[in-house]
């Protein structure tokens, strides 16, 4: 009888011999609650902020280059009297039109033969 109850106990009866008392869960399936939900909250937190984030770039990103692409369409008008104007002032010979930079000292020179005593030149309504 001895024999058979020692089997019993090593083949797992539930019950183990004296002054072995077994826990009754396994240490692996002890789950800790609130912090495997604080784990899953703050791993939710991070993903989000990382999803806002890339989202942020990409708009930004995007976003610069449509206002770049949309100045240059946008300002092509500006762009072209601006140019137009530049071309007045370096002169275009073939056209007639002189540059500034060869005009001023003339216009000098004439308003000053009027300032110093010599006679005015005539407004011609220009």
């Amino acid at each position: 009888m001895i024999a058979t109850q020692h089997a019993a106990d090593v083949h797992g009866s539930g019950h183990e011999s004296a002054g072995h008392e077994r826990p009754d869960r396994p240490a692996y399936d002890d789950i800790n609650v609130p912090v495997v939900v604080l784990i899953g909250v703050i791993s939710t937190v991070i993903t989000l902020v990382t999803i806002w984030f890339v989202e942020g770039i990409y708009h930004r990103w995007n976003n610069s280059v449509v206002q770049a692409v949309n100045y240059d369409v946008a300002n092509f008008a500006q762009t072209e009297i601006v140019n137009q104007q530049k071309r007045l002032l370096e002169g275009d010979p073939a056209k007639g039109v002189a540059s500034l930079e060869s005009v001023i000292p003339k216009i000098v020179e004439r308003y000053n033969k009027g300032a110093t005593g010599g006679e005015a030149p005539e407004s011609s309504g220009n």
